[in-house]
């Protein structure tokens, strides 16, 4: 026997918001990198945002501003899920981060902490700019290379901090940064410290924001005194100037 069909209309918006639903759902619990792992659970945010304001807007009479056509239907709806999911990966009310954070645990609560819009890192040092991260001709020897890092002139024995926490992993004297302390973070990060005159840290000590790691000079191979400051991601470099930027313009006052 044919089943007669159904009259039932199901609204794309309530299939794509299903779908998104469950897409992230499942990165949420299977996901090993904490990076993915706060995108899946700002997309969930981004989904209950977008209901919320869905139902906000049910609460608009008919004939409202901008009287009530298909047309304008559409247009609101897309305004209403572009604002929920722009919302919801700068962070949003925080109920993603909250979720990714519960998941996560300290990796996935050190992500959120770095790409909160109201995040404020301070420098390593304070000084100037001499060199930042990105292609450069080398200062030493002929040739261009990836600078991985940002260079910054200040004084011998400027005290360096460390501007996030993690645990120092290495203390050493390098053929190039001289010495040099390399501080592991959450998360997979790690942040190099090098042509360092002296060190005040050991392999194994944990750090804070602020903890002074060592003081700067210019062992190894440098031009000048200075320190270079450099993050890695799993193992990658990364321009620190995306989570601390003021080393794009970093000046003594």
């Amino acid at each position: 026997m044919k089943l007669p069909s159904s009259n039932i209309a199901v609204e794309p918006s309530t299939v794509s918001a299903t779908s998104t639903t469950r897409a992230a759902e499942r990165a949420i619990k299977t996901s090993t990198d904490p990076e993915q792992l706060v995108d899946a659970a700002r997309r969930l945010e981004g989904v209950f945002l977008n209901l919320v304001f869905e139902e906000m807007a049910k609460t608009v009479p008919q004939d409202g501003l901008y009287g009530h056509t298909p047309g304008m239907d559409m247009v609101q709806g897309w305004l209403r899920t572009e604002l929920s999911e722009r919302w919801a990966e700068s962070g949003g009310v925080g109920v993603g981060d909250a979720i990714a954070t519960q998941v996560g645990g300290e990796d996935a609560a050190f992500v959120v902490a770095i790409r909160s819009p109201q995040a404020s890192f301070a420098p390593p040092v304070v000084g100037t700019v001499s060199s930042p991260y990105g292609i450069r001709a080398h200062p030493v020897v002929a040739g261009h290379e990836l600078h991985e890092g940002v260079d910054i002139a200040v004084p011998v024995g400027t005290e360096v901090r460390s501007p996030f926490p993690g645990t120092i992993t290495r203390v050493e004297d390098h053929p190039n940064l001289g010495r040099m302390v390399v501080v592991s973070h959450p998360a997979g990060y790690q942040t190099t410290y090098g042509h360092l005159s002296s060190a005040t840290v050991e392999v194994g000590d944990p750090v804070s924001p602020g903890t002074i790691v060592g003081r700067s000079g210019e062992s190894g191979r440098a031009t000048g005194p200075h320190l270079h400051f450099s993050m890695y991601r799993d193992g990658e470099s990364v321009d620190p100037s995306a989570w601390i930027p003021a080393l794009g313009s970093v000046e003594d006052p």
